[in-house]
């Protein structure tokens, strides 16, 4: 079988295996956001206004869609703040290693920074978190355009196959779907295209019909291990895209490093695929809108309720029109009352906010959203940070490994092979580095060791007022240092060892100078 019919029947065995968990992610769409996904929720390719306005009619409740606005925009601003740099390349162990690879990290790590959000970075990553929070799963592809600038796509989950080859638990393969007319296409691939095709450039030249693509990335492996060569047929991943008709392939490049970042929330046992923390609050969101409905029912009953008429003669219900300033006649006006359902609002009104309040609370909206004009003390501030560090931080050690990591290595790849962050220090090659977190999600997980230094140090400064040696034991260098990391002070404020180094020699040297002065003083005096 050739490369291009291959990928098409392992697209179609991927399509296959997905099928048991779409039910879930058509349910998470339909109930909150359902123009996001109606690619999944008509299993088609119908996403017109329309349709999704359709489906939107059927909503009677918007919790869920503010909690999942404000949950998506929460881990947005947690993890990627835009205002703060928030990774920094860092090397494990700094002993003996030169002063200017350490700058050429610092400095390439603020270049990569404000790359990231000087590009559409923002815009796109909030459309990406508003699917992780509903769906549990998408992905968002990461290139470099010609300007030498990062361009940053959002891949919807509908179009996405998922696989993990490497069997590293991150996943490294993705088949999707995709849809160019011949005009579209030919600018795309060029004039490498199926004879179908280029017949319908040449008959139709602006037709609008679409025709189906998969585009296939996966690592390339030969005798078993992945590749590492630097040529388009030689780099570590693969991509081609074939013919979804025929098969034929259209095109085939590589990559340095996997494209597409796309981490799971909860991931579903024995599958590639994950939900949604909008999965768990699904229950309490079917049955609130249930009752919103039921309940603006009543509610029209209870402002025009029906009638019950007697047939006395005069008054004739098959002809009586109602409404304002109207006449009719009767024999006695009991003849004629409206109807009373005995329906009982008070508890519909109770069992909206108990949903309501546990579908926030599932979402984390009543801890991440702002209380207003209401003061908090120091205390419940702290006791609020601990709550939100319990709820997040297992999702956060998950997006760190599967979102976080892969974005920094792609967009530094990408800067460092187009000559952005200049020339490498030589030493770089034979030096492990990685990066670590500064954003607020990291610094709250980290918030446990600043209480641990405070309340250690106040302790040691009571036992130092009557044994001064007890100082020695504690590296207030290293502290203040590590405080300034978990605090987020920008490093551009903090000196070099170099430079404290200089400082406290003059310090030194003062000191002793105005000791000599003090001495001479004495002598001459």
């Amino acid at each position: 079988m050739d490369k291009g019919k291959h990928i098409l029947k392992t697209y179609k065995q991927l399509k296959d295996d997905r099928q048991t968990v779409e039910s879930y992610w058509r349910d998470a769409y339909e109930y909150s956001f359902p123009n996001r996904g109606m690619s999944l929720i008509n299993n088609s390719d119908d996403t017109s206004s329309t349709s999704a306005q359709n489906y939107k009619s059927k909503l009677y409740d918007t919790t869920a869609s503010d909690s999942v606005r404000l949950l998506a925009s929460s881990m947005l601003s947690g993890l990627t703040p835009p205002n703060s740099q928030w990774f920094n390349l860092h090397i494990p162990t700094s002993d003996n290693v030169p002063y200017e690879l350490k700058s050429w990290l610092e400095a390439s790590s603020k270049t990569i920074y404000q790359m990231i959000h000087s590009s559409n970075y923002d815009s796109e990553a909030f459309e990406f978190f508003l699917d992780i929070v509903i769906a549990g799963q998408c992905g968002l592809y990461i290139e470099l355009n010609e300007d030498q600038e990062f361009t940053f796509e959002f891949w919807q989950l509908a179009d996405l196959f998922v696989a993990e080859t490497l069997n590293r638990k991150t996943i490294d393969t993705v088949y999707r779907k995709l849809q160019y007319t011949a005009s579209q296409a030919l600018a795309k691939f060029g004039k490498n295209l199926p004879d179908f095709i280029n017949d319908e450039l040449k008959n139709k030249p602006d037709s609008t019909k679409k025709f189906d693509f998969i585009h296939c990335i996966k690592p390339r492996m030969i005798d078993g291990k992945q590749t590492g060569g630097f040529t388009v047929k030689t780099m570590p991943y693969e991509s081609t895209y074939v013919c979804a008709k025929s098969g034929f392939i259209v095109k085939e490049s590589g990559y340095h490093e996997f494209p597409v970042v796309i981490p799971r929330w909860f991931q579903i046992p024995k599958s590639n695929y994950a939900v949604g923390p909008l999965d768990t609050a699904l229950p309490d969101i079917k049955t609130v809108n249930k009752i919103m409905q039921l309940v603006l029912t009543n509610g029209e009953i209870q402002i025009a309720p029906p009638l019950i008429v007697k047939r006395d003669g005069v008054l004739n219900p098959n002809n009586v029109i109602l409404g304002a300033r109207q006449v009719m006649f009767a024999n006695d006006a009991n003849n004629i009352k409206p109807l009373h359902t005995g329906s009982d609002m008070a508890w519909a009104d109770n069992q909206v906010l108990r949903l309501q309040s546990q579908i926030r609370k599932v979402m984390m909206a009543d801890q991440l959203s702002p209380q207003g004009n209401v003061q908090m003390t120091a205390t419940e501030i702290s006791v609020r940070v601990k709550l939100i560090r319990q709820l997040l931080g297992p999702i956060y050690g998950r997006f760190q490994s599967e979102y976080l990591q892969p974005l920094i290595e792609r967009t530094f790849g990408l800067a460092l092979r187009a000559g952005i962050l200049g020339n490498p220090p030589v030493d770089l090659e034979s030096i492990n580095f990685h990066p670590t977190y500064l954003s607020p999600l990291a610094r709250a997980q980290r918030q446990e060791e600043l209480e641990a230094m405070g309340q250690f140090e106040s302790s040691i400064g009571q036992v130092a007022q009557v044994e001064p040696e007890v100082l020695d034991i504690y590296d207030f260098d290293k502290s203040t240092t590590l405080k300034a990391d978990l605090f987020g002070v920008p490093v551009d404020l903090l000196r070099d060892e170099l430079a404290i180094k200089r400082i406290r020699k003059q310090r030194q040297e003062q000191q002793q100078a105005e000791q000599q002065a003090m001495m001479m003083e004495q002598e001459n005096g």
